[in-house]
């Protein structure tokens, strides 16, 4: 059986009123929004007036929905378009949602056993993380920290903007679903730069990618869970702890579809066999890799 924990309060709990499958309505929510809505545009009309398609109320309300306070939420703003200013060079091509432009792509692919498959029952990008198979310690051989934000960040901007495409075309705010699976996964000999980088990436989407994730719901996470938590809070951003969500017990024994959250933004066909669910790809539903596969498929590799 599954129990939903929010590791956030530490806590064992039930599905929030939040955590159901309604979505927000954009325009009910911009004009239950809009003296803030016109007092952000006012401070930000410089940037307004260059960009005046992208930065259009639905942009911007991802952003106060983010940050409650206006001062916050206007940084944000203005920190986020000057990243992707400073970074286009890389970041812009993700627009496009082609996931292969990624920085060092052909490299990262054999370290990172991660990728989106199939979608949420809103057609949001459904993303699954296989740590287990893969030795933080030869990643950050191969590559630097700076290698492996850019790469996530630019796995995230792709599905932000598929949120966002999803989001203007049906009038409700979408948001996609992050499934880590800790199958064999040891966090007692991992690399703390792995770590970092993650943390690193979490702030940087913390202040691109507002509104961008629904849930991030760990499946199979064991006694490593404990360790996992400990070692998160100290690189992880808090809005990204914040998001984070346990379903103990084991997806093979009893299917991830009866975890109380995972069974609200999915269904069975969608989630591949190595979470319980139905689906089994030819080539393995993630990164190429077979659905059956135990081990670290970098494991070997040579180092720089």
């Amino acid at each position: 059986f599954f129990v939903f924990l929010d590791l956030h309060v530490m806590d064992g709990c039930v599905m929030t009123e939040a955590d159901g499958t309604t979505r927000i309505d954009i325009e009910a929510a911009i004009d239950e929004n809009k003296m803030r809505l016109i007092e952000v545009k006012m401070s930000l009309i410089d940037l307004v007036s260059e960009n005046p398609e992208e930065l259009d109320d639905i942009f911007l309300l991802r952003y106060l929905l983010s940050f409650p306070n206006n001062e916050a939420c206007i940084e944000a703003i203005r920190s986020a378009v000057k990243y992707r200013k400073e970074n286009a060079s890389w970041l812009a091509s993700a627009k496009e949602g082609d996931r292969t432009k990624a920085p060092d792509y052909d490299e990262l692919k054999i370290h990172m056993i991660a990728g989106t498959h199939k979608t949420t029952v809103h057609g949001a990008p459904l993303l699954f993380i296989r740590a287990g198979l893969s030795d933080t310690n030869i990643t950050m051989q191969c590559v630097t920290e700076e290698q492996l934000v850019k790469y996530v960040t630019y796995e995230k901007e792709v599905s932000f903007w598929i949120c966002d495409r999803i989001s203007r075309k049906e009038g409700k705010l979408t948001k996609m679903l992050a499934i880590q699976d800790l199958t064999n996964a040891n966090f007692l000999w991992n690399d703390n730069r792995f770590f970092s980088a993650l943390g690193a990436s979490s702030k940087v989407s913390d202040m691109i990618h507002p509104q961008l994730v629904q849930r991030a719901v760990i499946l199979n996470a064991g006694e490593g869970i404990k360790i996992l938590w400990q070692v998160a809070r100290l690189f992880m951003s808090k809005k990204t702890m914040e998001k984070i969500c346990v379903c103990t017990g084991f997806s093979l024994e009893s299917t991830a579809s009866k975890c109380p959250y995972a069974s609200k933004w999915t269904t069975t066909a969608e989630l591949p066999s190595f979470v319980g669910g139905s689906c089994v790809c030819e080539e393995g539903c993630v990164a190429g890799v077979p659905n059956d596969f135990v081990g670290k498929r970098n494991q070997g590799m040579a180092k720089k």
